[in-house]
């Protein structure tokens, strides 16, 4: 029996019959060739393919909380802070699809008439606008070479947790918070081993916020810190006690977690080299549930699938506390879901957070 569906009516072909200008358009796209003073400002969107200024500075806003003009001016004088999604703002259009659209356009066109257009819209330009795309050019060069860096350094399956901690909305949380920072407090001992160490969990979280590129913001990176302490003891309790003053003190960056801080030991730093090296996850005492201890994370999903995952806690009860995952992420219940993580070498459990991300 045929399906009733063919891959064509549900993906049909694009219309490739060949398209030609008209000659008002020509002309218009001669004159801001030979004489670009000329154009009025809707003559320039014309020809440079931009939408009314009221719908693209709705645009804009909705993207990236910016006005257009805002945004080109961010770009002419603080092009060091410019997200991807800024970038592509600026260089593709602010427009949903709109340079995919213009793509298919004018391929379809003669090659004089594509010539004529690509001239046109360049000396179409202002000023500032030319500044601005000169800006962001580098750019979003950078942000490509960064997520494909953080594309190999990470696995298949580190990835699948990556896109899964940006479907939770806890970039919009930690900026809402008062505070210059967010992130985690982590002790650490006084041994030579840990200075590469620490290098070492640098670059996972580096990678790991920079790989999903179209979602992360610019606030968030400049927000995210690990504040490290130094703590020679290795008793949990003691670690508990010195987190617990120095949080009631004051001593703390406003916006770091207060429930929970990691730390690093002896076995921890032994796992440096190993396929999965690990910090430990620990909380304040415990006096209303059944005490787990502390639990072993991969530095890879320190950021951002551990630190989605603790915001969550902060949200109203219900859905938004665990989706979309099939659990909360109270101790408990990260230690509970271990039980699906192995080594892959030796197939034995490792007790090492997060499982694959089909157990999540």
């Amino acid at each position: 029996m045929a399906p009733p569906y063919s891959f064509k009516d549900i993906f049909p072909d694009p219309d490739r019959s060949p398209l030609s200008l008209d000659e008002a358009t020509r002309a218009l796209y001669r004159r801001a060739i030979e004489d670009p003073t000329s154009l009025t400002d809707e003559e320039r969107r014309i020809v440079t393919h931009r939408p009314p200024r009221p719908e693209e500075d709705e645009h804009c806003r909705n993207a990236c909380g910016l006005s257009h003009p805002e945004l080109v001016r961010k770009c002419i004088d603080h092009a060091d802070n410019l997200s991807y999604k800024e970038t592509s703002l600026i260089l593709a259009g602010v427009v949903p699809w709109e340079a995919g659209k213009q793509l298919s356009y004018r391929v379809r066109l003669s090659g004089a008439d594509r010539d004529l257009l690509h001239k046109a819209a360049a000396a179409a330009w202002t000023e500032e606008l030319k500044a601005a795309r000169a800006n962001a050019m580098p750019v979003q060069r950078w942000w490509l070479r960064a997520h494909v860096e953080a594309g190999n350094y990470l696995n298949d399956d580190d990835i699948r947790h990556s896109l899964f901690a940006m479907k939770v909305p806890w970039q919009e949380h930690v900026l809402n918070q008062p505070g210059t920072v967010c992130g985690l407090v982590v002790f650490y001992p006084t041994v030579p081993e840990w200075p590469p160490y620490q290098e070492e969990i640098e670059t996972a979280i580096y990678h790991g916020l920079h790989y999903p590129m179209e979602e992360i913001e610019d606030a968030v990176l400049a927000k995210f810190t690990l504040h490290w302490v130094q703590h020679d003891s290795n008793n949990t309790d003691d670690l508990q006690t010195t987190f617990v003053s120095k949080r009631d003190s004051g001593e703390l960056p406003r916006g770091l977690r207060t429930d929970a801080f990691l730390y690093v030991d002896h076995e921890a730093l032994q796992s440096r080299g190993s396929r999965r090296p690990f910090v430990w996850l620990w909380e304040p005492k415990r006096t209303t549930e059944e005490d787990p201890g502390p639990l072993r994370i991969d530095i890879k999903h320190i950021a951002p699938t551990l630190f989605a995952r603790l915001p969550q806690r902060d949200f109203s009860p219900g859905e938004e506390q665990w989706k979309p995952y099939r659990r909360g992420s109270n101790l408990p219940i990260l230690h509970h879901v271990t039980q699906y993580s192995k080594n892959l070498t030796t197939l034995v459990k490792d007790g090492i957070w997060p499982p694959p991300a089909r157990a999540m």
